[in-house]
């Protein structure tokens, strides 16, 4: 029995285009807007960054809303991918 192939919900091309768009935002954020960016991409919880930075959980979510706005993303995975996607391509090698 074969089974249908699956589609992807959009177009390769599409998806491509919308990560370039959200990575080439990232000089938009704040410094620490980016630091909470790039410990997403480490995949730390909302509380781990708060100790991290020392400053409130209530703090962190409203950095990762405005992170999430100004990149154009949906969810904290998005930013945790986005976030790797950044250092690879900014990192030498």
């Amino acid at each position: 029995m074969t089974h249908p192939a699956k589609t992807l919900p959009a177009p390769a091309a599409d998806i491509d285009r919308h990560w370039i768009g959200s990575l080439a935002r990232v000089d938009r954020l704040t410094s620490r807007q980016l630091e909470v960016f790039l410990l997403l991409g480490r995949g730390m919880s909302n509380r781990q960054i708060a100790l991290a930075l020392e400053v409130s959980e209530h703090t962190v979510k409203a950095h990762i809303a405005k992170v999430l706005r100004t990149l154009g993303l949906e969810s904290r995975l998005q930013a945790g991918l986005a976030a790797l996607l950044h250092q690879q391509r900014d990192s030498p090698g």
